[in-house]
């Protein structure tokens, strides 16, 4: 019995595995070349949610909410600590580490001031930190406000939410609403990759004022409060 695992021909078998080895590191270095297509070293980030961030993201979305506790659970809850009296002292604090039961929910506002919310997902988050697109927008988990009805795939305002990748118990952050008015809208949760953003949760609220001037080409509403219209 031969030696070699070849057989009688050593050397046409160490020719075979040395054009396999160059194969897979031709194919490796491509894949890291197309890894890094349409990604980069964001240096200069504008200010969050400004028009000049808002245009920089993505904005083909998929879709892939699913039922809690079938796989894991994602959660969103606004307002966690509206009422003072329900927060045992704690104030602002009151949401933070705790179970659902020490998280409110009151999905009505008055858009204007920083809105806090909680969330919970008792799976590993996604995050793009420590990596080379740690800056780059669209890389990350993210909680984005949009509007229920009419240009819903704008994002009004959005807050990053991977800082800590498994967390115990709700989380609380802030998100921006100046740019809000009367109407329905909705949080999402965005996980935000380089094959575009998968939207896995979404949580409707209301914002109560302030109304908007009627943009042009849009109908005034003679019976709602002042300035609102229909879209």
């Amino acid at each position: 019995m031969s030696p070699w695992p070849w057989g009688r021909q050593p050397l046409l078998g160490q020719a075979a595995w040395v054009f396999l080895a160059a194969g897979v590191l031709q194919w490796t270095g491509a894949q890291r070349t197309w890894d890094t297509v349409g990604w980069g070293e964001i240096k200069d980030i504008p200010d969050a949610n400004t028009p000049e961030y808002l245009s920089l993201l993505r904005a083909d979305y998929k879709f892939r909410v699913q039922d809690d506790y079938v796989q894991y659970t994602i959660d969103m809850r606004i307002n966690p600590c509206y009422d003072a009296v329900k927060t045992g002292g704690y104030g602002e604090n009151c949401c933070q580490f705790t179970n659902i039961h020490g998280c409110q929910d009151v999905p009505e506002i008055d858009a204007g001031p920083d809105l806090l919310i909680a969330y919970f997902q008792n799976a590993h988050i996604v995050s793009c930190r420590g990596t080379r697109f740690e800056q780059d927008p669209n890389c990350g988990t993210y909680i984005e406000v949009h509007r229920k009805e009419g240009d819903t795939y704008r994002v009004l305002s959005d807050v990053r939410i991977d800082a800590t990748p498994l967390p115990d118990g709700f989380q609380t952050t802030r998100v921006a609403t100046f740019l809000l008015c009367l109407g329905d809208h909705q949080l999402w949760w965005v996980v935000r990759t380089r094959a575009g953003p998968f939207v896995q949760k979404i949580k409707d609220f209301k914002v109560l004022s302030p109304t908007c001037d009627t943009p042009p080409g849009k109908i005034p509403c003679p019976t709602c409060p002042s300035n609102a219209y229909f879209t």
